[in-house]
């Protein structure tokens, strides 16, 4: 089959999927519109919730990288799609031109396996020969490893021609790391909504034509680069604020009351608690599912849907031993992972 055909075939898919359940998640603005669009003229339309990622923690860095490492990372499987030779001709672009003060090092956590060699020449091609110093990695989830990827890094950038999200750009304010985020992502999308005083200085117009693309992305590096201490103690700033607007809880709430509502049009009486209560399974009547939501709502963050479906069968499985309550098992908590 062309591509073509494979994209509709999925688009099918996911339209099914989508008009079949009672609940339709979006992870973030950009997910939640295309999760509006596949719904249009389902009968009866499912419920529709944006639930907006949050950073997991909030790390007060106390070093800073002695040498300029910029840092792509995500799963490369498309080169094209990820934006890697956009990065790389803005880089080749800033070094041709004397523009860098310092050269710094690109490096790319997670090649496929056995494609590491071939990714650095696709690099390379596209830096046309320019002296940088290129590191791949291959794909990882050791989290640690990711963590430390972050930590030595002075800019994370996020090329992206298309991306849902694009959670490495919170990881990244995590770690309050200066950061580059393609305007044609949910993530972009949220920092112009809720920072829109930083996001001119993050969101970069990302057009599909590469050299189109090089002109906004290589000033845009450039100044991050040459913005030193400064760089990192915007980042906190940036770190600081978005943590007083987002949160992990504040998410996991909204779908506890999401479901909690479409268990309430069941007829079915539950209530949630803020603390984990222990009861009987069978026939329970009262129990709580907020922390098992919580740790769902993070798995589905991290498009960890294995995860997040556990963790929602095992939220749902007591209302089963409860009556009128049949239809209610139909919720499915769905994440977009493409649009």
């Amino acid at each position: 089959q062309d591509h073509g055909t494979r994209a509709d075939a999925k688009t099918l898919d996911e339209k099914l999927l989508a008009s079949s359940a009672d609940l339709v998640v979006g992870i973030g603005p950009r997910l939640y519109k295309a999760a509006s669009h596949l719904v249009l003229g389902a009968m009866p339309k499912p419920v529709l919730l944006r639930l907006d990622p949050a950073p997991a923690r909030i790390v007060r860095a106390k070093e800073y990288p002695t040498r300029p490492v910029i840092l792509i990372t995500g799963r490369m499987e498309d080169k094209y799609l990820k934006g890697l030779d956009i990065v790389a001709a803005a880089l080749g672009n800033l070094s041709r031109t004397g523009r860098l003060k310092e050269v710094p090092i690109l490096r790319v956590r997670g090649a496929p396996s056995n494609e590491q060699q071939e990714l650095r020449q696709f690099l390379k091609q596209h830096m046309e020969q320019a002296d940088i110093p290129i590191q791949v990695r291959p794909f990882s989830t050791n989290r640690d490893l990711l963590r430390q990827d972050l930590i030595e890094a002075s800019l994370v950038v996020m090329p992206s021609r298309e991306e849902g999200f694009g959670l490495v750009a919170l990881e990244a304010i995590e770690e309050a790391r200066p950061l580059l985020v393609s305007d044609k992502s949910g993530c972009a999308e949220l920092l112009n909504e809720l920072l829109p005083e930083y996001a001119p200085t993050i969101v970069v117009n990302t057009s599909e034509d590469r050299d189109a693309a090089v002109k906004q992305w290589a000033p845009m590096i450039l100044n991050s680069l040459s913005g030193g201490i400064g760089a990192f103690q915007q980042a906190r700033r940036i770190q600081n604020k978005l943590a007083r607007k987002l949160s992990w809880r504040r998410s996991a709430q909204q779908l506890a009351s999401a479901v909690q509502d479409l268990i309430a049009a069941s007829g079915t009486q539950v209530f949630l608690f803020s603390r984990p209560i222990r009861v009987p399974r069978a026939g329970a009547d009262l129990f709580s599912i907020e922390g098992d939501l919580e740790a769902a709502v993070r798995a589905i963050g991290r498009f960890d849907y294995k995860s997040a479906s556990a963790l929602l069968r095992d939220v749902l499985s007591p209302i089963s031993h409860l009556p009128a309550t049949d239809e209610v098992l139909r919720v499915q908590a769905r994440a977009l992972s493409e649009i």
